[in-house]
């Protein structure tokens, strides 16, 4: 269960941000560039403050003490995966995995 919490994330994260223009994208990815900015129900900046700080939920879970070897593999995927179309956070996400190489 918790490795398809980690993978939902990971889409949460890469939906409710915007791509930049050297970001890897897919066919048919949604994105927070498809929100209207005047649409009531969801904020655009709201979804993606939501997204930073699933992001860092991300990191500290990849960083705990009491993870599974799967989970702990899941999760740096993901962190890879988030760092590639989102290059914003390739320095967290580098930091993160140093920080782990160093245990």
């Amino acid at each position: 269960v918790r490795t398809q919490a980690i993978k939902f994330l990971e889409s949460l994260v890469l939906v409710q941000t915007y791509p930049e223009a050297d970001s890897t994208r897919r066919d048919g990815e949604f994105n927070l560039d498809q929100v209207p900015i005047t649409l009531k129900v969801a904020r655009p900046r709201k979804l993606e403050e939501e997204a930073r700080m699933v992001l860092d939920k991300l990191i500290d879970f990849q960083g705990s003490i009491h993870i599974s070897s799967v989970n702990l593999i899941t999760c740096m995927s993901s962190l890879t995966i988030i760092s590639r179309a989102r290059p914003q956070f390739m320095g967290k996400v580098i930091q993160a995995l140093e920080i782990l190489h160093g245990k």
